[in-house]
């Protein structure tokens, strides 16, 4: 099974997460989370084909949750969808697979999600 988690506190952008990564068919279940605990959470119920997440999140920097995400999922994917002007900066120190700016087209996502799917 393939499980994707989506940690953004702001609910707009994270419904408009889940519901593009539920339509797009590459994932079996999608998992929502609104703060870092909640993502921790759910690390330990699940192991995630795919993460994304935002860095600015009401408990805790996003890098650190990188670290404890990557650390419970080993294989996942790790996306940073930030409006951060450095979290393309922040997001290769602590190990993501790519960052997507807000803003920009979720093409750019499935592309990092799945390198090898035409975009």
């Amino acid at each position: 099974m393939r499980t994707v988690l989506v940690v953004e506190d702001n609910d707009l952008m994270r419904q408009v997460l889940v519901s593009h990564l539920r339509a797009g068919g590459r994932f079996d279940s999608v998992i929502e989370a609104a703060t870092g605990a909640e993502a921790l959470v759910a690390a330990a119920q699940h192991h995630f084909a795919a993460v994304v997440m935002d860095l600015s999140l009401p408990d805790v920097r996003g890098s650190s949750l990188i670290v404890a995400l990557r650390a419970s999922s080993p294989r996942a994917r790790i996306v940073v969808f930030s409006a951060e002007l450095h979290g393309r900066i922040e997001a290769d120190r602590y190990g993501a697979d790519g960052f997507v700016a807000k803003g920009a087209e979720l093409a750019e996502l499935d592309h990092i999600l799945d390198p090898d799917s035409a975009t």
